[in-house]
């Protein structure tokens, strides 16, 4: 979040503040439990730094204020050559993406990507395209309830895809949301054996 000159990143993950703030000492570190005011809130954790500079900086590469409501449609793909590309969308898919088990199927995995911002997930589908990465189901959800937009989501379910994605967002990675990493880490799916007569 983007806000008169000051730069916060705030999550209700602690573990990938404290591991941003190692890298980043500059910023101040703090939290704020919500909880006290609304009992389906969680404690937010924090990283907060007001430099004019900085902002500008972010704000140019795409880093823009309230990126899920009324300015979805100014986020954009930064011109970073795939390498950087790629951790940039790993730090999307901390924030935005999710991955889960199915409950029926706790072998598999399932794999979500959403933004409001239409020109955004279309440049993620294209880089991911261009890696060699499928990005075999695109869909509109229903617009979400509080803002009235429309959610496009890139999911997978297919083995072979999810796989592909992981070492796209984890190989020679460093920062990370060690709880998605974890889920992606415990798929291993064990290969069909041909039985030869």
């Amino acid at each position: 979040r983007l806000n008169t000159n000051t730069v916060t990143i705030s999550l209700t993950d602690k573990q990938l503040i404290d591991d941003l703030h190692h890298l980043f000492p500059f910023f101040n570190k703090g939290s704020f439990d919500y909880s006290r005011y609304n009992l389906n809130s969680k404690i937010q954790y924090y990283l907060r730094k007001k430099n004019k500079k900085l902002y500008n900086h972010l704000f140019n590469a795409g880093v823009i204020p309230r990126k899920s409501a009324e300015n979805s449609e100014k986020l954009f793909i930064p011109k970073f050559n795939s390498d950087l590309l790629r951790h940039f969308i790993r730090g999307y898919f901390d924030g935005d993406g999710s991955i889960s088990i199915p409950r029926a199927r706790p072998n598999l995995r399932r794999v979500e990507l959403c933004t409001t911002s239409l020109t955004f997930i279309k440049g993620v589908i294209e880089e991911l395209n261009k890696m060699g990465i499928n990005t075999p189901i695109f869909r509109e959800k229903n617009k979400t309830p509080d803002r009235n937009k429309i959610l496009y989501v890139i999911e997978w379910v297919n083995t072979k895809d999810i796989l592909a994605l992981k070492d796209y967002l984890y190989t020679d990675s460093t920062i990370f949301l060690k709880r998605k990493k974890s889920l992606f880490d415990s798929f291993n799916p064990v290969p069909k054996i041909t039985k030869i007569s």
